[in-house]
């Protein structure tokens, strides 16, 4: 089952990149993206599953801290840390696991805040594996994909 969302998931950003990159419809953005994965498919799911890690294990660190500063400080009792920690790996609400009070709404903005400096991780990994299967399989270069777009414009 993780395999197939792995692939799914790699196959999702290589088929999101050609539409937004070069433009393609939906039609030729498949055909891209089965050349570009052509004969390392396996290679590049890896590296995405790494890039993901990447990103949850960064995104869990940040939460764990905060999360650890709340019970210091006394805003956050124990138990409800050791109930918030499996929302401290998944981006989940933390507003989910206990009742509404100021600690679960702030902490539900801190989380909503390390999601969104940690989310540009997944991006940029993805459109960077994007660009460097492209210069690998077509030697493409970027200088020459900005040249053509001053070109266009």
């Amino acid at each position: 089952c993780v395999h197939v969302i792995a692939y799914l998931v790699t196959y999702w950003c290589f088929f999101a990149a050609a539409v937004i990159v070069e433009e393609q419809s939906i039609l030729n953005a498949i055909r891209r993206k089965r050349e570009l994965l052509r004969g390392m498919s396996f290679q590049i799911v890896g590296i995405m599953i790494s890039i993901f890690l990447l990103y949850l294990a960064i995104a869990f660190i940040l939460r764990f801290s905060f999360n650890f500063l709340f019970v210091l400080t006394g805003f956050m009792d124990m138990p409800v840390f050791t109930k918030t920690i499996g929302t401290m790996i998944l981006p989940l609400s933390p507003l989910i696991i206990g009742k509404l009070s100021l600690s679960n709404i702030v902490l539900y903005l801190i989380h909503i805040s390390v999601d969104t400096i940690t989310l540009p991780i997944w991006v940029i990994g993805s459109t960077l594996l994007y660009f460097d299967q492209r210069i690998r399989k077509e030697g493409f270069d970027i200088e020459m994909m900005a040249e053509q777009q001053g070109d266009n414009q």
